[in-house]
């Protein structure tokens, strides 16, 4: 099975020798803003999976125990690559970053 980052090379690849652009970008936030937003309203009402809080907040503990969940320092091989911290943004502040970075373009 390839890695994750061989998989994301080959998607982007296949859009890239078709002309297409691929933008990558890491949303980051503090595990206390994750299980914080993974508990509201909206978020319960739209994912089925984070509506049994317990197995919820379970999940995203085996997640951290098993995996790391954010990209390191030059980790990330892609050339329009930002990383968002969205623990200080409202989630309806962070896809308009989308398009500022699309536009301004990206930085690492």
């Amino acid at each position: 099975m390839p890695s994750d980052r061989e998989y994301m090379l080959h998607v982007t690849e296949l859009f890239e020798e078709k002309g297409g652009e691929v933008y990558c970008v890491e949303l980051v936030a503090s595990k206390e803003v994750q299980v914080y937003r993974n508990e509201i309203e909206n978020r319960l009402e739209n994912k089925a999976s984070r509506r049994d809080l317990e197995f919820a907040r379970k999940t995203l503990a085996d997640l951290d125990r098993k995996h790391r969940t954010e990209s390191r320092e030059g980790e990330i091989p892609f050339k329009n690559y930002t990383k968002i911290d969205y623990s200080e943004l409202q989630p309806d502040e962070v896809y308009p970053l989308f398009f500022t970075y699309r536009e301004n373009g990206c930085d690492t």
